[in-house]
């Protein structure tokens, strides 16, 4: 510290670095001795601050600190599905980051998925059927991968038709070529036993001079030519009739038109669906996929189905018809007429 004492008398009081300054009760302070102090003590500070490392403090290990309620067995609750199913076990680790919506899962119940966004401003929400179910059954299809999977068989007695699984347009298309005379051609998956909905979304492409038909198939025996088949779908062979279930009695023996659909014109674009409930059969229609128009009374072949899938008969000279099928679907019950196909939430985005 500076040097405190009593002043000589007489004392030079100019302030030059060395002299001494009078203070009150006449001590003094040496000046030199205070920038002595101030300097030292400057060059501590800056000893003590000039280049330290700084040390990461330990944080403690949160790693179990979590409480686990993704499922049932470690506390949590089981929301919707008979017997305590677990809705969420289906979502992925990034859709559980997410907001969650509720949604029909087609078999009349409630399933939980991600309600994913997209660019922009959300203008309207809306229930898309051409979307894949979040559970999909084992004889769905979306034909989205490039080849046609095993579980179909091609049925061709006469080697007229040609299966494309497109990777680029994500639809199954066949194409037959001309020839003579009836002849249904299509693709088949054996049919679980018990009611069901098969539903599709049928895309036609040709130009028409004479009979043809596209859409959902059932067979007899895809092993035998002679047995019967029934095809549901677009047949725009007249002006008066051009939606349909044609009948055959063999793979070239066109028998008859059972039901028949009245419009004024084709669509291009047409959701066919087919019911089974107990023994009875029923057919609906539907410009997108969410309503239906159907004939009330069942329609039954006069065989029991083993097959079911998509197909195609062409009648036209010189002509090769086409028909596309961005998705084929199926479910363990009827779901009546008012029954809200699976799909997911879509968006429309501004």
């Amino acid at each position: 510290m500076p040097t405190i004492g009593n002043a000589p008398s007489g004392e030079d009081t100019s302030l030059d670095g060395t002299e001494k300054v009078p203070t009150t009760g006449n001590k003094f302070i040496l000046i030199s001795k205070i920038r002595d102090y101030i300097a030292g003590y400057y060059n501590t500070l800056v000893a003590t601050l000039t280049n330290k490392t700084l040390t990461t403090p330990a944080i403690g290990d949160f790693t179990n600190a979590q409480h686990d309620h993704s499922d049932t067995a470690n506390g949590g609750t089981a929301v919707g599905g008979g017997g305590g199913t677990d809705v969420f076990e289906n979502l992925t680790t990034s859709e559980t980051d997410t907001s969650l919506v509720a949604a029909p899962d087609g078999a009349g119940g409630l399933e939980f998925r991600a309600e994913t966004g997209g660019a922009g401003t959300l203008l309207k929400s809306y229930w898309s059927v051409d979307a894949p179910p979040v559970s999909p059954t084992s004889q769905d299809d979306e034909f989205d991968d490039g080849s046609l999977d095993g579980k179909w068989t091609e049925y061709d007695p006469n080697s007229v038709l040609t299966v494309t699984e497109s990777g680029t347009y994500k639809h199954l298309i066949l194409s037959c070529v001309t020839r003579t005379g009836f002849n249904p051609v299509g693709i088949a998956q054996t049919i679980p036993a018990g009611d069901f909905t098969i539903y599709g979304l049928l895309k036609f492409r040709s130009t028409i001079t004479d009979y043809t038909i596209a859409g959902l198939a059932m067979y007899e025996d895809i092993t035998d030519v002679s047995k019967d088949i029934i095809i549901f779908g677009a047949s725009p062979r007249n002006a008066e009739t051009p939606l349909g279930v044609l009948y055959y009695t063999a793979s070239t023996t066109f028998s008859s038109q059972t039901l028949a659909f009245p419009a004024d014109f084709l669509p291009t674009s047409l959701y066919l669906r087919i019911r089974r409930n107990s023994t009875n059969y029923f057919y609906d229609i539907s410009s997108d996929g969410i309503s239906w128009i159907g004939n009330a009374a069942a329609v039954n072949p006069a065989f029991t189905p083993t097959k079911f899938g998509v197909a195609l008969d062409n009648a036209n000279t010189g002509i090769t018809i086409t028909a596309s099928f961005p998705f084929f679907r199926y479910i363990a019950s009827d779901v009546g007429i008012n029954g809200i196909l699976a799909g997911q939430v879509a968006g429309i985005y501004q």
